[in-house]
């Protein structure tokens, strides 16, 4: 069996960014907040015991948070309510959030952290599923003593994680950004739109079929994600009635698919655009924002999409 993290080598960086493989980690540090990162790949499985736990206080958190035998790594910065909450895609870690974390505090309390298995997080027992990554969180808030209400914000992945937890705890959710995020239905959507396979199709389609045929061990994936699993159980939520909620999509879309994109990707590119926009109706009191300068990196491509999003939800939560 071929494993993921060989095809992920042959991937173009923008095609395995919105498929959500996460093939490289974001690494800038956060100046004047937390030591630079020293991540080189999305998952590194090792202990996190030179870093030195922090206590809690009023305005920041920096470390270790013991969450019951094992410690996830947290950032939390700024002061206010509500307290916005960053959730990073696929084998991403809180760098991720690096060029809108500080923005962002400067009006209200953020908090980032490492999801288990990122380092400097500690492994979980694998194969997990998007439910487990949700649950580390809830656990997380309360041992590190993060006060609620939260406005949760997810990007790629990160979207299935929010949408759990704002399932399974709704009176501590006043608001909700999805940053191109995942869909459950997807992989079946792009597996119905690949054209006929063809000698001549572009390297993009060819990488976006092997990954949507080959049968993967969830073992081998980051984070031993089991993605079936996971998208099987954000598909199975209800609606989120009226609760605020921003949609931040990327412009470039399927291999930054621009003018200059292959054609053969096209209807793929309205695939994932037509995905974005049903994630709208997930609520009646909705906004849409387009990235047009980014592909799925919005985080670090066009971070000011983000960042007017938590905005505009925190207003929208806040008034109401």
């Amino acid at each position: 069996m071929k494993t993921l993290t060989s095809a992920c080598k042959s991937l173009t960086l923008s095609l395995s960014l919105l498929l959500l493989i996460g093939c490289s980690s974001v690494t800038q540090p956060l100046p004047s907040v937390a030591p630079p990162l020293t991540n080189t790949s999305p998952v590194q499985l090792r202990p996190s015991a030179t870093i030195e736990p922090v206590s809690p206080t009023p305005d920041k958190i920096v470390g270790n948070i013991d969450i019951g035998g094992r410690n996830l790594y947290i950032i939390c910065v700024g002061t206010g309510s509500p307290t916005i909450i960053l959730e990073s895609g696929w084998g991403a870690g809180y760098g991720l959030w690096s060029k809108i974390l500080l923005p962002v505090s400067k009006s209200a309390r953020v908090c980032a952290y490492d999801r288990a298995g990122i380092s400097p997080s500690d492994p979980a027992p694998i194969p997990r599923t998007t439910r487990d990554m949700m649950l580390d969180l809830h656990t997380l808030l309360i041992k590190a003593n993060v006060p609620g209400p939260y406005v949760l914000v997810g990007h790629s992945l990160g979207g299935f994680i929010v949408r759990l937890y704002a399932d399974e705890y709704p009176e501590e959710v006043i608001g909700i950004v999805l940053v191109d995020s995942s869909h459950p239905d997807q992989n079946s959507a792009f597996l119905a739109a690949l054209p006929p396979e063809s000698p001549n199709e572009s390297q993009c389609v060819k990488n976006l079929r092997n990954y949507l045929t080959e049968v993967v061990d969830p073992k081998e994936l980051p984070e031993g994600l089991d993605f079936e699993a996971s998208a099987a159980q954000v598909r199975d939520l209800g609606l989120l009635g009226d609760l605020p909620l921003g949609v931040v999509t990327a412009g470039l879309g399927v291999c930054d698919l621009g003018t200059g994109g292959p054609a053969d990707a096209t209807d793929l590119a309205q695939v994932w655009q037509d995905l974005q926009k049903e994630l709208t109706l997930l609520s009646s009191n909705s906004f849409q924002i387009i990235a047009e300068r980014s592909g799925h990196m919005i985080p670090t491509d066009q971070p000011e999409a983000a960042i007017e999003a938590i905005q505009r939800v925190m207003k929208m939560a806040t008034s109401r």
